[in-house]
């Protein structure tokens, strides 16, 4: 499959992309990041109607014990520990898209 890729460096800067936000298909979002961490982003994107419901893949070599209650019981959300391989990645995202 081909996959159009939306990049951000930090929580403020991927919001502000947030009309290109609305055609994904998966979110990739790593915990670490500057301005905005990417628990922060998260908590924002759960509660965006259009946003909610798309499947998230966190990624992280920590996961806060607040994650549960940032993203609810969402079950479309999958956990990636730092470091991984390019395969773990892909075996995650063929797991939350048909």
């Amino acid at each position: 499959p081909e996959w159009k890729v939306l990049e951000a460096g930090n929580g403020v800067e991927a919001l502000a992309h947030r009309e290109e936000m609305a055609s994904a298909d998966l979110f990739i979002i790593d915990l670490e990041m500057p301005k905005m961490d990417g628990l922060g982003l998260v908590k924002r994107l759960v509660l965006d109607p259009e946003l909610r419901d798309k499947p998230f893949i966190i990624f992280s070599g920590i996961c806060p014990g607040d994650m549960q209650d940032a993203v609810g019981n969402k079950k479309n959300v999958e956990y990636l520990e730092k470091p991984c391989t390019p395969a773990k990645v892909l075996e995650k995202i063929h797991a939350l898209l048909p």
